[in-house]
């Protein structure tokens, strides 16, 4: 535990954690937002709660949904694997990631219709083709924090598993 604030330097027993990277600890709540701009730059969150909906347009009731907290630093690959564990699945299928950023879409019903992927994540070690117009970044290099470190909304990521390749 810290001797005492990060900003002010005073000690209490009453500190309080940084809600986003849980290093820095605070006497109250003006510390944070004075140390806030020193601060920003190094301030990363530590873990993604991911909320995961199993085909959220077809199964509705009940909705099949499961919530996992992974480290920034666990790559798409890792990703995949906890996944599979969640949903009791053996991994016997194709599968990629897509990411879609619908911050710049001006109608909300786009995002329904989804459209193309801003950005493919798949096993390279599988799958050697790429989409010509979709970037495609190998799932063991990229990590949940290269993508999802800037707080963004707007950002989904599909995971697709079984193409029907079995």
């Amino acid at each position: 535990m810290s001797e005492g604030c990060n900003f002010c330097g005073e000690t209490t027993t009453k500190l309080l954690r940084c809600g986003r990277c849980n290093s820095r600890f605070y006497c109250g709540s003006s510390c944070p937002k004075e140390d806030w701009p020193a601060h920003e730059s190094t301030c990363k969150p530590q873990n993604f709660v991911l909320r995961i909906v199993l085909w959220p347009q077809a199964i509705v009731k009940p909705r099949i949904t499961r919530t996992l907290s992974c480290p920034s630093t666990s790559t798409f690959s890792k990703l995949h694997e906890a996944i599979q564990v969640v949903f009791d699945w053996s991994s016997t299928h194709a599968w990629d990631f897509d990411l879609f950023d619908y911050s710049t879409t001006r109608n909300r019903v786009n995002k329904r219709a989804r459209g193309e992927p801003v950005l493919k994540i798949k096993d390279m070690s599988i799958f050697k083709d790429h989409h010509p117009d979709v970037p495609t970044r190998d799932s063991a290099k990229v990590t949940l924090g290269k993508l999802l470190g800037s707080k963004s909304p707007d950002r989904t990521i599909h995971y697709n598993y079984d193409f029907g390749d079995c």
